[in-house]
This record gives structure tokens, C-alpha cells and sequence, in this order.
């Protein structure tokens, strides 16, 4: 029995199933649990040990979802980090019941809430390098990670697309087993296999990532071990097949009139089943085939119903027969067909031959892979099983399950038995071991993906699996409340079936019971034409077709998505045109767009239908699928032959084929003027020669472009309405013709790469259609497939009650195989139960697809269905679809039981309604924006533009060697602030005694690393935040306070260094500098960092600028900033763009602001060695008056648009430069300038463009 779940008490250990309903949350679920485990939150059931976002496994099915899942993961980081800055006195405890981020913080003792802040903080910070990725992606990344453990290369190039691959191995293994045939096998080999692409198209298929077994007839297909022993064989079978098919022809020849005078004889007595006219070829059509084929023609297929012993004769004749040798020897010939070769096995000889074709390309792409470092999409999860499996003392597992202790895995019914497989070989989700976590959280009544591999069952493996340890999510917060009740009570009316809603339940089990959702309901309201309607609408169309004899009705398919398609248009306009349609919100009214309705399908015909009806009422669509690729364009075709004529530009008839393209669309009178128009017909010869040339030269994107514009085809095309996604597409294969022709050689090599992946669309890997802007102002016609994980306000259902029988058109299908699964071959008809037991799966993934569908619906559903018949069937056969088993329990719907269903299932949410009628009314789009006169671009040219800071300014001088202040190792000290915040065992280094401590920095090691070191403690000081009886505190103030955290986060970055001896005398040196009065400022009351408020540390920005040299930018700051001082001088160099910084500290002061920078320099071995004289020196050297001018600058900008009455002179102080190892000096280290008015408005001026050199500024000592 499944439990809701409880955010806050949760269990984060052992193995746990989360089942999210469609709308309950659970993405925000995902991230509330992930800020649990980051803060180790739950007492008994939080995990054992703090976690850092590196150290948790999050695992979803797509790249799109992965970046989202991230990004909603930091941002509710962020949220719940500034959740626990709050004042605890500002706390409205009413509020903690309904809110689960309060519920957590209230859990946690408020003078904890800084530390949780700031964890939360850093984790948000640290998201760039969470584990959270597609499980193939993680996969690959362990094959690397572990390549010694896993028996892989280190190194291996990610193969994204196969198809090449796979065609070239299997024309290999066509070379090597079928060229050395002689013509009879060859003959035999070819009527099975055909040829090598159509091998290659049918291995394709059973080339998944498990490969299951094959079954014919529900026997276990062994493949042939020697394909040389079955071909000796099949020769002996075929030459004496030959004789007795030479016999039998002889014997019909000899006595052909006689054959056919005595079978027209016996046709009375024939079954008319067997040799009706209507369902074949009549007895004269016969007898004349078998007279060819006695004559040396093929062989009919139907040949054994003219054979002795099988012939099909009436109830009253049944024991005699029409006998002749003829027959006799025909008998004999079809029994001889009948033991085939193979056939003793329980296959036939296709069966066989493709079995060995599977196991030898498999093993040949491993081989090839391998040889060429490359790895599959497959090979990723299957190398990493197969090193799991093998691996017997678990070694890799454990060590998979050390560095990823936790792992949720999202959307977990759409794994298959593969990826569980991984996941249970390491976490072991039976055992529900405490020091270990395997979350798992997903909807099994939207696994809908089992054309990807994607397993149901493997769901109700881990549901067995957690038993005991199911949580639900019962809440909908996506849709209003009367459209939660109405998709309830559909499928409560299916839940009382004997066998379930989703046709799951058996006598003694239920895996996936239907258990309804509350909702949390919606504050819009749906209005239609100024009327509050249901939330589900069941348009009931009436049936088209009667049986005369029997009184049967039906509704035809092509009669029901007609009517279906034209009535969901007319609504529509209706709506659309009317403006009291749309939604009454608190933010008031929302008149309906088409952006807000939704049509979903399930194929692209339906797509179609209903997009031609929505198009003759001028209403704009756009179709979604998962499956749209740009090679599957008209755009893609017209190209093609454009590519044609300019790869061979005197061919004339290529050159009329461009020509006549639905795109370019010359007329058949333009197209008849080449005839006689000889100037015309040189003209585009020659316009096609310049283009090859331009093709040659440029590239066949600069040739595209060309054609384009030579054709006026933008302007053209952008005045159709589907102008611009014509356009779109021509671009975007333009762009892929540029890069695939880096890959190929030639212009031939690159048509006939095109003209492949035009004939094979799924070849393209990623080459999806681009979506447009403006796709998202339209009405979406999205299969159900591509419409799962999103939420429209209206949605459409207008086929709602078609479905797809799993048939004999179906090749194979999957079926329940000792542990796992295989796919049975053998065809309908000779494994019918197989074949009965797929379609009932194939109901079960439609129930779910329609619970997906339902699902997707904010305010309202409208959806059709009628008593429908399938292919020639003169009845209703809608028990077979999904809609009609919810209605019938699987019982026949006639029209009348079919009203009678629905009338029961009517309820005051769910309106049941004749499809409305179709009008005529056209939608009545606003005006648009008139078009205007495009801007002509005023420069010839775009000038050099890059980025440039301050260090590239000064990193080569032309005198002195520089050496820039080192940047902050941030994820470094992410991590180390994490370890002091989260390590409550942690040992306090001994203090040393006071005799033998180190005075000052003096002697404290130098270089880059320690001046990172002294940043990161100020950076923290800055950041820190503490609360306390009086309140929150901030800032350096905090850090001054919070002798126990800056003492922990000292010892722990010295330890991790090993500068243990140095703890006392950095924490000393810490609170010395935080309660350092600033006298140098020059303020009336000097400040303490400890006393500063208002301050930002770690300031970005950005300057603008505009033909700017470094000797300028020098000349200015040389004359204006202690122009007496010699320095060196900046290299020649050209700043164009933007001058980036970031400044240390930004703060204010008794109403003037500063800017501040720590200096880590060493100037000498004691306190005397930091004079006003040697940093001033040390300034000059470094080029930090330069710095100190830049970053005034930036402030002085800032201040000029942020501060009300801003006046330099009132309320800028200037630049403070701290050297931090001299702050026991008479000076305290510190060196303070404040740049004239003047000097910057000269740079400023001149990064805006002004080249003039006013008069030398004087530099303001404060």
C-alpha cells in the first residue's frame, strides 16, 4: 500500500519508489529532497553524511530535460537559501503546515540557519558540477572514469550516429557469406534477404541495446554455427526441388486440356472460400498462370491448392478429389518445399539466416568500435553492464556506489531492463541498505515510450522490488479542480472492470491501480463565448454505415476524422472570433489565443487532416513531433535538385527540374519559354556555371545564399503563411550542407550524403526541425508522444477514439521471454497467441497514452469518439481502443451501448454533445504590422571587437616585470568552506604557544597560492552571516563575532595546505585587520572593516569601449595620477569592446564610496618595510595606479546613474589599496589615492571615442 509523501520526513536512505501523478510536482519534489540532502536534513531518516552536489546522482531520459532539471534544482537552491536568511522573528508559523520549503527550515533550530544558508549557497554555486545527466551520459563518463575497472579505452570518440557503420559492416558480411555462392544459393540467399540495405534495415531493429533472443513460433532461434554445412544442404534441397518442379511442369504441359476440361468439371464441387473469383483469381485466371508456369514461368503462390491430398472440395464431396499425375507430382513438389532446410530446428530459412546475420554484425560493430576508439549510444550502457556483471567480488559497484552514494533517477518508467539492471547491480534496491540511496520517482501511467525500449515492466520489477516503500504524490497543481474530478471519475469508471483502468489487474495483484488526485485548483476561469463550460467535452458522432442484413452500424474511420477534424476547426474560429472567450484571472481578462489550444494526435496523417481543416479556416498551426527531421521537407527535396543542376550546370534537364521546384516555382509557360527563348536559356545556364564557380571557391552555403537572394525567394516566401519555416528550413540545410561538406570530398560526395539522408530521414541523428518564434503565437497540432511533460490551457482530442491493432503488418513482436523479454518472428499468422498478447499491450500503452493526453489540460478537454469500425469489419469495434475499453470494460459498443456507456459516465464536470456542425467562418486575425523599409547599415565594414581587463592591460610592461594578482581559486574554496560547514567530527588543531607563534605575514609563504589564500578569507569575512539574540549580523561584523566558524574555516584550509603552524597567527592576524581603524582614508571618523555596512565585495563590471590605445589610456593616468612618479610603460595595444574588472570591495563611508583591493604583495621582513614611500613604489612598479584608475571609473559610472545628485566631489572617496602583510606598519598598510574629477571624465571620454588630450589632471590626495 502506497503512502503520500511527506517532504520533510521523507527517508533519504535505503531504496524508495515515488509514484508523481500527472501535475503533482515533481520536479519541485525532485529539488526540495536534493536541498534536504545537501543540508543532511531528517535526523533518523536523513542520509548518513552531508553530500556536495558532485556526490549526488540524478539521472533523467533527455538532454532538454537534464539542463532544466538542473536549473530548476539551482533555482530552488537559491530559493530555499534565501528562505533560511530570513529574520526568525519575521517567521508567520500559520504558513509552515502548506509550505514544504518552511516545513523543512521550521525542522531546523533557527541560530542554524545561517549555516543552512550558506550551504544551500554553495551548493547553488557548485551546480555547474553536479551530477546530473542522461543515463547514457553517465554511463560513458564512467567507462572513462574506470576504464581499467571496465576493460575500456581511456579515450573513445562518441559515435552519434551508426547508420554508415552499421550499412558498411553489413555489406561486409553480404561480401564475405554471399559473393562466393554459386547462382543457386545466391538465388535462394537473395529471395530471403533481398539485399543489403534491406539486411541492414531489418538488423536495425533487433540491434538494441539488450539484443533479445528471437523466437519463431515461440521456440528459441539458435543461429547456424557453420553457414557452409546449411548451404550444402540447401543446394542438395534446391536441385532435387528443381527436378520435381520440372516434372510437374511436364506432366501439365502433356496434358494441359485434358488438366483444364477436368477442373472445370469439378468447380461446382470446389469451396468457393478457396477459388472464389473475388478473393483471388477466377479458375480461367488460374488455369492460364499455371499454363505459363508449366511453360517455364514463377512459381504461383497459391500452387498448392492444385495439389493431391489439398485440394479444398464441399462438405458433400469431401474423400474424393480431381486426380491426375499432375496433381500427384505437384503434391510432391510442396511437400518437398515444406522440409526446407532449417525447418527441423523450428525456423525457416529467413529466420536462420537472419538470426546469424544479427550475431556476426553485433560482434563486427564491437570489433570496428573498438579498432576505431569510437562508442555507441548502445555500447555505453551495455560495456558498463557487462563490467558490473562480470565483475564478482563487486568491486567496481562499490566503488560506482562510494562516489555516488545517492542517485534519483527521474521519469523512472521509461527505463528499460538494461538501465535497471546498472542501477540494481549497484545500489541493490532489495537489500534497502541504510548506507546507500536509490530514489527512484516517476508515473507508470505515462510510460508511453516502448518504441524506445522503454519497459513497463521494468517498473513493476522495482515496485517488487521496494515493496512496502512506495510513496504517492496526491495533489494536482497543474489543472483546476473540475478538470482533476472529470479525468477521476474516466478512469474510476474503468477502475471497476475486472482487469483494472489500465488493464493490468489479475485476481491476486494490482501493479498499477488508478488512484485518483486532489487538486489545488486554479485561480483563472474558463469562459467560452461568455459562457462557464465543463471541463470535459465528448463530442458523440452518430454512425454513417448500416448492414442491410443483419440491422449493424458503424462509424467508418475516414467518416469520423472528417467530421471530427472539421468540427474541431469550426469551434475553434467561434472561440477565436468571439471576445468573450478566454480566462477571468485576478490579474483580470485574457481574451483566448491560438497559442493556448492544443490538438493532440497520434500520427502525422491525423496531423494533417486536422491541420488542412484548421488551414481552410485561416487558422495558423504548427505541427510537433518527436520524429520531424528537416530532411523530411519539400525544402529538402527542392534543394536537392538545386545542388543537381550546379554540380553539373550544362545539363539542361537537372536545370529545368531546379527550375520547376515547388520553391522556386517557374510556371510551365516560363518553364516552355527555354524552348524557344535562346537568351533565356543561356542567361540561367550561365547562372548555374557561376554558381558551381561560386560552390567551388566560396562553399555551397555562400552558393545557397546566392541562389536565394538571385530568386527573390525570402521576400517571396515570407509573404506565404508558412513562408517563414519554409525559409528556416532552406537556412538550416544550408548550414549543414556547409559542415557535412568538411567531411566529404567533392561536390558529388556531399549530393550523395544529401540524397541519402533525404531517403532516410532517421539517419540525421539531431537534425530536428528548428522552431521558430513565432511557433509559440500559434496553435499546436503536437503528437501525444512529443506533448508529454508539458500543460496547455485547452487541449483537443478529435480522434480520441482511433487506435492501431498490432496485426500481421507487424514484422515482430515483443513477448514475455523467461526473465526478461524476446521478440517472436514468426508472423501473425503462425504465432497468433504472440501476436494477441501484443495487441493487448498494445491497449494498455494506449490507456496510458489517453491518461498522458487527459493529463496535459489546464481548463478543458474536447475530444470525439463514435461507434467505429476497423478496416473492412462491418461493426463496431471501438472496445478495442482505449476510450472504448474506460467506456466497456472490453464488451462490444454498438451505437446504443455506446450512448448508454456514455450516459452513465456523464457527470456535472464531463458534457456529452453531438460534434458541433461545420460552418464556414474564417478566423478573423488582428491587423498585422504594416511592413516598413529595412534599415540600410551605415558602415561598410564591422570593426575588431573584443573583450579586454585590466591584467591583459598590464601583463607585459615595457620596464618592469608585473605580476598579476592572482584570481580566486572559487571551487577550490567552495569546497573547503563546505568541508568546515559539514564536518562535525572535525579535530581542532592544538593552539600553538604564544612564544613560538609567527609574528605577522611577514614570513608567511608567498606566491600565487597564498595570495588566493587571503582573498578567499576576505571574501568569506565579507559574505559570512551570523544570527544572534539581537538579531541577524552581516558581513565583516559576522566574521568578527563567529570566532568558532572563522576559526574552522582557517584550520581547515591550512590543513588541506599543511600550514597548520600558521592557524593562531592568521586568525589573529584576521581580527586584527577587521578591527584596524583606517586612518589613512582620511575620513572624519575613521572606519573599521568591522564597521562597514553597506559594501559589495567582488564587483563586476563591464566599460564600454571605443578605439581606445593603451598609450592614451597611460598618458592620462600618467598625467594625472602622481605625475611625478616614474613607472613603467604599457604596451602598445588597441582596446575595442569592453574592459572588464572585478573590484575587491565596494563600500561606503559616512556618505562617500570607495573602492578597495587587497594586496598580498611582500614588500620586505618587517613592518618597516611597508612606508607610504615603498608602496608607493610598489604601485607604480605593478601598474596599480592604472588599476586604482580604471576601477574609479567604473564607480564613478555607476554612481553617476544610480545616486540622486550625485557630485564627485560630495560623495566619491576613492581608491584604498591594502597590503595585507603590512598592517602592523605605522601606515597599517594601507595606500589611498583619490583621482581627480577631471583625469576621469578624460577617460571617460575616451573610451567613448574622444582622442583629444586635454590638460594634465591633478590627482586629489585625500
Amino acid at each position: 500500500m502506497s503512502q503520500t509523501l511527506h517532504i520533510p520526513s521523507f527517508p533519504l536512505h535505503g531504496s524508495r519508489l515515488i509514484e508523481a501523478s500527472a501535475g503533482t510536482g515533481k520536479t519541485f519534489t525532485i529539488a526540495l529532497l536534493y536541498a534536504r540532502l545537501i543540508l543532511q536534513h531528517g535526523g533518523a531518516n536523513a542520509f548518513a553524511r552531508s553530500l556536495t552536489p558532485p556526490d549526488i546522482l540524478v539521472i533523467t531520459f533527455t538532454e532538454a530535460a537534464t539542463e532544466e532539471l538542473k536549473d530548476r534544482i539551482r533555482q530552488r537552491l537559491v530559493e530555499a537559501a534565501d528562505c533560511f536568511l530570513v529574520d526568525p522573528a519575521s517567521v508567520d508559523s500559520s504558513r509552515v503546515p502548506s509550505d514544504p520549503l518552511l516545513a523543512l527550515r521550521h525542522e531546523h533550530d533557527p541560530a542554524d540557519w545561517p549555516r543552512c544558508a550558506r550551504l544551500l549557497q554553495l551548493a547553488a554555486e557548485w551546480m555547474d558540477e553536479a551530477a546530473i545527466s542522461t543515463i547514457h551520459g553517465w554511463c560513458y563518463r564512467m567507462l572513462r572514469e574506470h576504464a581499467f575497472d571496465t576493460g575500456n579505452l581511456f579515450r573513445q570518440t562518441l559515435l552519434e550516429n551508426d547508420h554508415d557503420l552499421l550499412q558498411a559492416v553489413v555489406e561486409d558480411y553480404w561480401r564475405i557469406h554471399f559473393y562466393p555462392l554459386n547462382p543457386l544459393l545466391a538465388d535462394i540467399v537473395t529471395e530471403a534477404l533481398q539485399h543489403p540495405e534491406a539486411l541492414a534495415r531489418r538488423l536495425r531493429g533487433l540491434l538494441g541495446v539488450s539484443q533479445p533472443p528471437l523466437l519463431y513460433e515461440g521456440q528459441l532461434v539458435e543461429p547456424p554455427a557453420d553457414l557452409g554445412a546449411l548451404f550444402a544442404e540447401l543446394e542438395d534441397w534446391k536441385r532435387k526441388q528443381q527436378v520435381l518442379e520440372a516434372e510437374a511442369r511436364r506432366l501439365w504441359r502433356q496434358d494441359a486440356e485434358q488438366l483444364e476440361a477436368l477442373l472445370l468439371d469439378w468447380q461446382p464441387k470446389l469451396l468457393k472460400n478457396d477459388y472464389d473469383p473475388s478473393k483471388g483469381p477466377s479458375l480461367a485466371e488460374r488455369l492460364a498462370q499455371l499454363q505459363a508456369w508449366a511453360d517455364g514461368g514463377p512459381s504461383p503462390a497459391w500452387l498448392a491448392k492444385f495439389a493431391s491430398g489439398r485440394f479444398k472440395v464441399k462438405q458433400a464431396q469431401v474423400g474424393t478429389e480431381p486426380e491426375h499425375a499432375a496433381f500427384q507430382a505437384i503434391a510432391r513438389l510442396i511437400d518437398h518445399d515444406e522440409q526446407q532446410p532449417g525447418q527441423d530446428s523450428g525456423s525457416d530459412l529467413d529466420t536462420l539466416l537472419l538470426a546469424h546475420a544479427r550475431d556476426w554484425v553485433a560482434a563486427r560493430l564491437h570489433q570496428t568500435l573498438q579498432r576505431r576508439a569510437e562508442i555507441g549510444f548502445n555500447d555505453m550502457l551495455r560495456l558498463l553492464d557487462e563490467a558490473l556483471q562480470q565483475d564478482e567480488t563487486g568491486a567496481l559497484a562499490r566503488r560506482l556506489r562510494s562516489r555516488y552514494p545517492v542517485a534519483l533517477v527521474d521519469e523512472f518508467q521509461d527505463t528499460d531492463p538494461l538501465q535497471y539492471r546498472i542501477l540494481n547491480a549497484i545500489y541493490e534496491p532489495a537489500d534497502n541498505a541504510s548506507d546507500r540511496a536509490l530514489i527512484m520517482i516517476g508515473d507508470p501511467k505515462q510510460a508511453i515510450y516502448s518504441f524506445r525500449g522503454a519497459d513497463i515492466g521494468t517498473y513493476l520489477d522495482a515496485r517488487r522490488a521496494t515493496a512496502g516503500r512506495h510513496y504517492t504524490l496526491g495533489r494536482n497543481f497543474r489543472s483546476s479542480e473540475a478538470m482533476v474530478t472529470a479525468v477521476n471519475r474516466l478512469f474510476e469508471t474503468g477502475e471497476q472492470w475486472h482487469q483494472g483502468a489500465f488493464h493490468y489487474r489479475t485476481a491476486d495483484d494490482d501493479p498499477l491501480p488508478f488512484q485518483p488526485v486532489e487538486a489545488q485548483g486554479t485561480q483563472a476561469q474558463l469562459q467560452l463565448q461568455g459562457q462557464t463550460v465543463q471541463p470535459l467535452n465528448i463530442w458523440l458522432q452518430p454512425p454513417d454505415s448500416e448492414n442491410d442484413k443483419t440491422g449493424a452500424q458503424w462509424l467508418s474511420r475516414q467518416a469520423y476524422q472528417r467530421q471530427m477534424a472539421e468540427s474541431t476547426a469550426a469551434t475553434l474560429v467561434q472561440w477565436l472570433n468571439d471576445d468573450q472567450s478566454g480566462f477571468d484571472t485576478p490579474d483580470g481578462w485574457q481574451r483566448l489565443r491560438p497559442a493556448d489550444i492544443a490538438i493532440l494526435v497520434r500520427s502525422g496523417n491525423e496531423a494533417d487532416i486536422v491541420r488542412q481543416a484548421l488551414s481552410r479556416r485561416q487558422l495558423p498551426s504548427v505541427y510537433l513531433s518527436d520524429r520531424a527531421s528537416v530532411f523530411d521537407t519539400r525544402e529538402a527535396r527542392d534543394l536537392l535538385h538545386w545542388l543537381q543542376a550546379c554540380a553539373e550546370p550544362g545539363d539542361e534537364r537537372l536545370l529545368r527540374t531546379a527550375l520547376a521546384t515547388d520553391s522556386l516555382q517557374w510556371s510551365l509557360a516560363e518553364l516552355d519559354r527555354l524552348n524557344h527563348d535562346e537568351l533565356l536559356r543561356e542567361e540561367q545556364n550561365q547562372r548555374f556555371r557561376d554558381y558551381a564557380r561560386r560552390w567551388r571557391t566560396q562553399g555551397v552555403l555562400a552558393m545557397v545564399h546566392r541562389l536565394l537572394h538571385d530568386h527573390d525567394l525570402p521576400a517571396r516566401l515570407l509573404r506565404q503563411d508558412d513562408g517563414e519555416r519554409r525559409l528556416t528550413n532552406l537556412l538550416h540545410l544550408a548550414e549543414w550542407l556547409q559542415q557535412a561538406s568538411a567531411r566529404v570530398d567533392g561536390e558529388q560526395s556531399l549530393l550523395r550524403l544529401f540524397s541519402e539522408q533525404i531517403k532516410d530521414p532517421r539517419s540525421a541523428g539531431d537534425e530536428q526541425i528548428l522552431r521558430l518564434e513565432s511557433d509559440a503565437d500559434l496553435i499546436k497540432v503536437v503528437t501525444i508522444h512529443k506533448s508529454k511533460g508539458l500543460e496547455y490551457p485547452l487541449v483537443m482530442l478529435p480522434f480520441a477514439g482511433t487506435w492501431r491493432q498490432v496485426d500481421g503488418r507487424t514484422p515482430m513482436v515483443s513477448v514475455p521471454w523467461l526473465d526478461g523479454t524476446a521478440l517472436e518472428i514468426a508472423g501473425s499468422k503462425q504465432a497468433p497467441d504472440a501476436w494477441t498478447q501484443a495487441d493487448a499491450e498494445r491497449l494498455r500503452e494506449d490507456l496510458r497514452l489517453l491518461y498522458v493526453a487527459l493529463t496535459r489540460a489546464r481548463h478543458g478537454v474536447w475530444m470525439g469518439v463514435g461507434a467505429l469500425n476497423r478496416g473492412s469489419a462491418r461493426k463496431s469495434l471501438l472496445h478495442e481502443s482505449a476510450l472504448g475499453y474506460l467506456l466497456g470494460g472490453g464488451d462490444e459498443l454498438d451505437p446504443a451501448a455506446l450512448a448508454q456507456a456514455l450516459n452513465k459516465l456523464s457527470h456535472n464536470t464531463i458534457a456529452i454533445t453531438p460534434p458541433p456542425e461545420p460552418g464556414s467562418d474564417s478566423w478573423q486575425a488582428a491587423a498585422p504590422m504594416p511592413w516598413q523599409a529595412a534599415r540600410r547599415v551605415q558602415r561598410a565594414r564591422l570593426e575588431p571587437w573584443w573583450v579586454a581587463s585590466y591584467s591583459a592591460l598590464s601583463s607585459e610592461l615595457g620596464s618592469a616585470e608585473a605580476v598579476a594578482e592572482p584570481e580566486i581559486a572559487l571551487d577550490e574554496l567552495q569546497r573547503e568552506e563546505w568541508q568546515a560547514l559539514t564536518d562535525n567530527d572535525y579535530q581542532v588543531v592544538p593552539a600553538v604557544p604564544a612564544s613560538s607563534r609567527l609574528s605577522g605575514l611577514h614570513r608567511f609563504p608567498r606566491g600565487p597560492e597564498p595570495g588566493t589564500f587571503l582573498h578567499g578569507l576576505l571574501e568569506w569575512a565579507a559574505g559570512h552571516r551570523l544570527s544572534t539574540d539581537q538579531g541577524l549580523v552581516q558581513g565583516f561584523a559576522a566574521a568578527r563575532q563567529d570566532d568558532t566558524a572563522r576559526r574552522l574555516l582557517i584550520e581547515r584550509r591550512c590543513q588541506l595546505r599543511g600550514w597548520d603552524i600558521w592557524v593562531d597567527t592568521l586568525d589573529a592576524w584576521l581580527v586584527a585587520l577587521l578591527e584596524q581603524p583606517w586612518t589613512g582614508l582620511g575620513a572624519d571618523q575613521p572606519p573599521r572593516l568591522l564597521d562597514i555596512r553597506d559594501h559589495q565585495p567582488e564587483l563586476e563590471f563591464w566599460l564600454s569601449t571605443h578605439s581606445v590605445s593603451a598609450e592614451q589610456i597611460d598618458h592620462v593616468v600618467r598625467t594625472g595620477l602622481m605625475p611625478e612618479r616614474p613607472r613603467p610603460t604599457l604596451q602598445a595595444q588597441h582596446l575595442n569592446g569592453l574592459l572588464k574588472g572585478f573590484i575587491d570591495l565596494v563600500f561606503c563611508w559616512q556618505g562617500r564610496y570607495y573602492v578597495a583591493d587587497w594586496k598580498s604583495n611582500w614588500l620586505g621582513p618587517d613592518a618597516g618595510a611597508y612606508s607610504t614611500e615603498a608602496m608607493t613604489e610598489a604601485v607604480m612598479a605593478k601598474r596599480y595606479d592604472l588599476q586604482a584608475a580604471l576601477y574609479t571609473l567604473a564607480l564613478h559610472r555607476l554612481l553617476r546613474v544610480r545616486l540622486p545628485d550625485y557630485e564627485p566631489a560630495q560623495h566619491l572617496g576613492g581608491a584604498a589599496y591594502l597590503f595585507l602583510r603590512g598592517i602592523e606598519a605605522p601606515t597599517s598598510g594601507l595606500w589611498t589615492c583619490r583621482p581627480a574629477e577631471t583625469l576621469l571624465d578624460q577617460l571617460d571620454q575616451l573610451f567613448q571615442g574622444h582622442t583629444h588630450h586635454p590638460a594634465p589632471a591633478q590627482e586629489v590626495r585625500p
